[in-house]
């Protein structure tokens, strides 16, 4: 139960957390773990920074405090609505499709500590990337409409 030894971290470290090195050497202070409630670590993975709560969620909270969970999760939710406003124009199977991907994003987010720093992100977040930059106009799209309104302005 990484859940309540994560909580006893936060309680000491709410605003800057423990570092991402620091998980192991907290996690083994909480009485969770002293209880034999939580999972026992391996100490070679302490010193290597190798120790985590195996929950990217957890894993962001303990390491940067309550203002990086915030933040990760607002990241994360910003993250799925522009991949559902790329799908969503392609009816129902992109809605199915960014039903498969949430799940499966919030599966690997409860089982790794790796949610912003792996390959699975790739394809969607260049899918949103594009569809983002798209949207914003380029610079010979706004000198372009520019002239247009100047040569309608000289016609009237």
């Amino acid at each position: 139960m990484y859940f309540l030894g994560v909580l006893d971290i936060l309680g000491h470290h709410p605003f800057v957390g423990v570092s991402y090195g620091g998980f192991y050497d907290s996690m083994t202070q909480t009485p969770a773990y002293r209880t034999g409630i939580a999972v026992d670590e391996d100490p070679e993975a302490g010193p290597s920074g190798e120790a985590n709560p195996h929950n990217s969620f957890l894993y962001y909270a303990s390491a940067n405090g309550v203002p990086g969970l915030v933040l990760v999760v607002g990241l994360f939710i910003i993250f799925l609505y522009h991949l559902w406003l790329t799908l969503e124009p392609y009816g129902w199977t992109g809605r199915i499709t960014w039903v498969c991907l949430s799940l499966g994003y919030l599966i690997y987010a409860n089982t790794l500590p790796t949610l912003y720093n792996t390959g699975v992100l790739y394809v969607p977040a260049a899918a949103v990337l594009t569809r983002l930059a798209h949207l914003r106009p380029t610079r010979s799209r706004r000198r372009a409409s520019g002239f247009n309104q100047a040569l309608e302005g000289d016609l009237a």
